[in-house]
Protein backbone atom coordinates (compact mmCIF):
# COMPACT_ATOMS: atom_id res chain seq x y z
CA UNK A 1 0.00 0.00 0.00
CA UNK A 2 1.45 3.13 -1.19
CA UNK A 3 1.78 5.42 1.60
CA UNK A 4 0.56 9.60 1.42
CA UNK A 5 1.71 11.86 3.94
CA UNK A 6 1.02 15.25 4.91
CA UNK A 7 2.61 16.93 7.28
CA UNK A 8 -0.25 16.84 9.46
CA UNK A 9 -0.71 13.13 10.08
CA UNK A 10 0.84 10.03 9.98
CA UNK A 11 -1.02 7.40 8.07
CA UNK A 12 -1.07 3.48 9.51
CA UNK A 13 1.68 1.41 8.65
CA UNK A 14 0.55 -2.50 8.76
CA UNK A 15 0.97 -4.84 10.41
CA UNK A 16 -0.87 -2.77 13.81
CA UNK A 17 0.54 -4.21 17.24
CA UNK A 18 -2.40 -5.69 19.21
CA UNK A 19 -3.95 -3.75 22.48
CA UNK A 20 -6.53 -4.39 24.52
CA UNK A 21 -7.68 -1.21 24.16
CA UNK A 22 -11.23 -2.10 23.17
CA UNK A 23 -11.78 -2.18 26.95
CA UNK A 24 -11.33 1.26 27.64
CA UNK A 25 -13.20 2.44 24.51
CA UNK A 26 -16.12 0.19 25.09
CA UNK A 27 -16.46 1.95 28.92
CA UNK A 28 -16.75 5.53 26.54
CA UNK A 29 -20.25 6.23 28.04
CA UNK A 30 -21.72 8.28 25.36
CA UNK A 31 -20.61 7.56 21.67
CA UNK A 32 -21.01 11.03 20.92
CA UNK A 33 -17.95 12.14 22.37
CA UNK A 34 -15.97 9.42 19.37
CA UNK A 35 -18.09 11.34 16.56
CA UNK A 36 -17.38 14.81 18.02
CA UNK A 37 -13.18 13.58 17.79
CA UNK A 38 -13.71 12.87 13.92
CA UNK A 39 -15.09 16.22 13.60
CA UNK A 40 -11.59 17.53 15.66
CA UNK A 41 -14.12 18.60 18.55
CA UNK A 42 -12.55 16.05 21.18
CA UNK A 43 -12.13 17.37 24.36
CA UNK A 44 -11.29 15.47 27.47
CA UNK A 45 -13.86 17.48 29.62
CA UNK A 46 -16.45 15.29 27.86
CA UNK A 47 -15.76 12.33 29.33
CA UNK A 48 -17.49 13.46 32.62
CA UNK A 49 -16.91 12.55 36.29
CA UNK A 50 -13.58 10.76 35.99
CA UNK A 51 -10.15 12.04 37.06
CA UNK A 52 -7.95 13.80 34.94
CA UNK A 53 -5.55 10.50 34.62
CA UNK A 54 -8.32 8.72 33.17
CA UNK A 55 -9.88 11.46 30.96
CA UNK A 56 -6.07 11.81 29.14
CA UNK A 57 -5.72 8.07 28.53
CA UNK A 58 -9.34 7.86 27.20
CA UNK A 59 -8.15 11.00 25.34
CA UNK A 60 -5.24 9.01 23.78
CA UNK A 61 -7.12 5.78 23.14
CA UNK A 62 -9.48 7.38 20.95
CA UNK A 63 -6.23 9.00 18.90
CA UNK A 64 -4.65 6.07 18.63
CA UNK A 65 -7.40 3.47 17.89
CA UNK A 66 -9.94 5.55 15.64
CA UNK A 67 -8.11 9.09 14.41
CA UNK A 68 -5.63 6.77 12.59
CA UNK A 69 -5.82 6.56 8.59
CA UNK A 70 -4.53 4.43 5.58
CA UNK A 71 -4.61 7.08 3.88
CA UNK A 72 -5.78 10.97 2.97
CA UNK A 73 -8.76 9.60 0.89
CA UNK A 74 -9.48 7.47 4.34
CA UNK A 75 -9.25 10.29 6.52
CA UNK A 76 -10.91 12.92 4.33
CA UNK A 77 -14.20 10.08 3.97
CA UNK A 78 -14.35 9.72 7.37
CA UNK A 79 -14.10 13.32 8.50
CA UNK A 80 -16.58 14.04 6.27
CA UNK A 81 -19.27 11.31 6.86
CA UNK A 82 -19.46 12.23 10.95
CA UNK A 83 -18.81 15.72 10.15
CA UNK A 84 -22.36 15.32 8.24
CA UNK A 85 -25.27 15.28 10.70
CA UNK A 86 -27.71 13.73 7.90
CA UNK A 87 -25.55 10.83 8.17
CA UNK A 88 -25.95 10.42 11.63
CA UNK A 89 -28.47 7.29 11.88
CA UNK A 90 -25.49 5.26 9.34
CA UNK A 91 -22.53 6.78 12.52
CA UNK A 92 -22.98 3.21 14.69
CA UNK A 93 -21.98 1.20 11.17
CA UNK A 94 -19.24 3.73 9.74
CA UNK A 95 -18.00 3.76 13.40
CA UNK A 96 -17.97 -0.03 13.18
CA UNK A 97 -15.89 -0.58 9.74
CA UNK A 98 -13.29 2.32 11.56
CA UNK A 99 -12.62 0.45 14.64
CA UNK A 100 -11.98 -2.81 12.50
CA UNK A 101 -9.66 -1.23 10.20
CA UNK A 102 -7.65 1.04 13.40
CA UNK A 103 -7.77 -2.14 15.76
CA UNK A 104 -5.97 -4.92 14.83
CA UNK A 105 -7.22 -7.65 17.35
CA UNK A 106 -10.57 -6.53 16.74
CA UNK A 107 -10.31 -6.79 12.89
CA UNK A 108 -8.81 -10.35 13.58
CA UNK A 109 -11.64 -11.06 15.98
CA UNK A 110 -14.51 -10.03 13.18
CA UNK A 111 -12.96 -11.29 10.84
CA UNK A 112 -12.50 -15.05 11.83
CA UNK A 113 -15.30 -15.03 14.45
CA UNK A 114 -17.97 -12.73 13.81
CA UNK A 115 -18.22 -12.60 10.16
CA UNK A 116 -17.38 -16.50 9.94
CA UNK A 117 -20.94 -17.47 12.17
CA UNK A 118 -22.94 -14.61 10.74
CA UNK A 119 -22.33 -15.75 6.80
CA UNK A 120 -22.77 -19.84 8.12
CA UNK A 121 -26.32 -18.46 9.59
CA UNK A 122 -25.59 -18.74 13.23
CA UNK A 123 -27.26 -16.84 15.83
CA UNK A 124 -25.03 -15.84 17.93
CA UNK A 125 -21.53 -15.32 18.62
CA UNK A 126 -20.77 -16.91 22.22
CA UNK A 127 -18.72 -15.37 24.58
CA UNK A 128 -16.59 -18.42 25.05
CA UNK A 129 -15.50 -18.46 21.75
CA UNK A 130 -13.65 -15.62 21.40
CA UNK A 131 -12.04 -16.42 24.57
CA UNK A 132 -10.93 -19.42 23.18
CA UNK A 133 -9.69 -17.47 19.89
CA UNK A 134 -7.74 -15.57 21.92
CA UNK A 135 -5.77 -17.96 24.26
CA UNK A 136 -5.07 -19.78 20.91
CA UNK A 137 -3.27 -16.68 19.57
CA UNK A 138 -1.30 -16.22 23.05
CA UNK A 139 -0.52 -12.70 22.71
CA UNK A 140 2.14 -10.93 24.33
CA UNK A 141 0.85 -7.59 26.87
CA UNK A 142 3.28 -4.88 25.29
CA UNK A 143 4.29 -3.76 29.03
CA UNK A 144 5.35 -6.89 30.94
CA UNK A 145 6.20 -9.30 27.79
CA UNK A 146 3.83 -12.50 29.31
CA UNK A 147 0.85 -13.71 27.73
CA UNK A 148 -2.13 -12.25 28.01
CA UNK A 149 -4.21 -13.33 31.25
CA UNK A 150 -6.90 -14.95 31.03
CA UNK A 151 -8.93 -12.19 33.31
CA UNK A 152 -7.75 -9.58 30.51
CA UNK A 153 -9.03 -12.10 27.64
CA UNK A 154 -12.51 -12.47 29.19
CA UNK A 155 -12.55 -8.96 29.30
CA UNK A 156 -12.04 -7.96 25.76
CA UNK A 157 -14.83 -10.88 25.31
CA UNK A 158 -17.25 -9.48 27.25
CA UNK A 159 -16.71 -5.77 26.35
CA UNK A 160 -16.08 -6.11 22.38
CA UNK A 161 -19.59 -7.48 22.42
CA UNK A 162 -21.18 -5.44 24.44
CA UNK A 163 -20.02 -2.54 22.06
CA UNK A 164 -21.04 -4.43 19.33
CA UNK A 165 -24.34 -4.41 20.74
CA UNK A 166 -24.03 -0.27 21.53
CA UNK A 167 -23.05 -0.35 17.34
CA UNK A 168 -26.32 -2.03 16.69
CA UNK A 169 -24.73 -5.14 15.02
CA UNK A 170 -25.40 -7.60 17.62
CA UNK A 171 -28.35 -7.59 20.13
CA UNK A 172 -29.36 -9.06 23.67
CA UNK A 173 -28.42 -9.03 27.15
CA UNK A 174 -26.26 -12.45 28.66
CA UNK A 175 -26.19 -13.53 25.11
CA UNK A 176 -25.44 -11.55 21.93
CA UNK A 177 -27.28 -12.19 18.51
CA UNK A 178 -26.41 -11.06 15.49
CA UNK A 179 -28.90 -8.61 13.57
CA UNK A 180 -29.37 -9.01 10.26
CA UNK A 181 -27.75 -5.49 8.51
CA UNK A 182 -28.41 -4.73 5.37
CA UNK A 183 -27.06 -2.19 3.73
CA UNK A 184 -28.89 1.14 2.02
CA UNK A 185 -27.65 3.11 -1.08
CA UNK A 186 -25.63 5.33 1.01
CA UNK A 187 -23.86 3.18 3.55
CA UNK A 188 -22.54 0.79 0.55
CA UNK A 189 -21.40 3.44 -1.56
CA UNK A 190 -19.57 5.05 1.71
CA UNK A 191 -18.43 1.27 2.01
CA UNK A 192 -17.04 1.01 -0.93
CA UNK A 193 -15.22 4.48 -0.85
CA UNK A 194 -13.75 3.09 1.74
CA UNK A 195 -12.28 -0.13 0.37
CA UNK A 196 -11.08 2.05 -2.45
CA UNK A 197 -9.19 4.63 0.61
CA UNK A 198 -7.79 1.75 2.19
CA UNK A 199 -6.59 -0.61 -0.72
CA UNK A 200 -5.90 2.29 -3.36
CA UNK A 201 -3.86 -0.34 -5.81
CA UNK A 202 -6.29 -3.58 -5.20
CA UNK A 203 -6.76 -5.40 -8.71
CA UNK A 204 -9.96 -7.19 -7.49
CA UNK A 205 -11.83 -5.94 -4.21
CA UNK A 206 -13.50 -8.90 -3.70
CA UNK A 207 -10.42 -10.48 -2.11
CA UNK A 208 -9.68 -7.17 0.30
CA UNK A 209 -9.79 -8.47 3.87
CA UNK A 210 -12.14 -5.86 4.77
CA UNK A 211 -15.23 -7.17 1.71
CA UNK A 212 -16.73 -9.20 3.59
CA UNK A 213 -18.00 -6.34 6.21
CA UNK A 214 -20.59 -5.05 3.79
CA UNK A 215 -22.39 -8.38 5.23
CA UNK A 216 -22.94 -9.26 2.04
CA UNK A 217 -21.98 -12.24 -0.14
CA UNK A 218 -19.47 -11.70 -2.70
CA UNK A 219 -22.31 -12.52 -5.74
CA UNK A 220 -24.72 -10.48 -3.43
CA UNK A 221 -22.00 -7.61 -3.37
CA UNK A 222 -21.07 -7.56 -7.16
CA UNK A 223 -25.15 -7.01 -8.09
CA UNK A 224 -25.34 -4.43 -5.48
CA UNK A 225 -22.06 -2.25 -6.71
CA UNK A 226 -23.51 -2.86 -10.13
CA UNK A 227 -26.49 -0.64 -8.97
CA UNK A 228 -24.25 1.83 -7.68
CA UNK A 229 -22.51 2.07 -11.01
CA UNK A 230 -25.88 2.69 -12.82
CA UNK A 231 -26.46 5.56 -10.04
CA UNK A 232 -23.25 7.07 -10.97
CA UNK A 233 -21.71 6.95 -7.71
CA UNK A 234 -18.72 4.86 -8.84
CA UNK A 235 -17.05 3.19 -12.12
CA UNK A 236 -17.09 -0.83 -11.76
CA UNK A 237 -15.36 -3.24 -14.01
CA UNK A 238 -16.31 -6.95 -13.71
CA UNK A 239 -15.20 -10.04 -15.79
CA UNK A 240 -17.01 -12.69 -14.00
CA UNK A 241 -13.76 -13.33 -11.91
CA UNK A 242 -12.30 -10.02 -10.35
CA UNK A 243 -14.24 -6.70 -9.79
CA UNK A 244 -12.68 -3.23 -10.17
CA UNK A 245 -14.13 -0.28 -8.25
CA UNK A 246 -13.12 3.73 -9.14
CA UNK A 247 -14.28 6.74 -7.32
CA UNK A 248 -16.88 8.87 -9.37
CA UNK A 249 -16.21 11.78 -7.14
CA UNK A 250 -13.74 12.90 -4.52
CA UNK A 251 -13.24 11.34 -1.13
CA UNK A 252 -14.70 14.89 0.43
CA UNK A 253 -17.07 15.10 -1.89
CA UNK A 254 -18.92 12.03 -2.03
CA UNK A 255 -20.13 12.35 1.27
CA UNK A 256 -22.07 15.71 0.18
CA UNK A 257 -23.45 13.52 -3.04
CA UNK A 258 -25.30 11.18 -1.02
CA UNK A 259 -26.27 13.33 2.06
CA UNK A 260 -27.65 16.42 0.29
Amino acid sequence: MQRKDTPETLYIQPPLPYNADINPIASIPDLQVIYNAFAGKLDVAEFGQRTERTSIRLNRVIRVNLLQYYSADHKELMEGVFSNEKALRSWNLFLFWQLALTNRLVFEILSDLFFKYYFEGRATLPKQEIIAYLKDKRIQSSETGEVWSDTTIERIASKLLTFLKRLEVMEGVKVKNFKSVLLGQRELTIFCYLLMAVYPEASNFLEVPLRKFSFSSKEAFIQQVKKLAVKDFLDVQYDGNKLKISPKHHFNKIVDVLYH
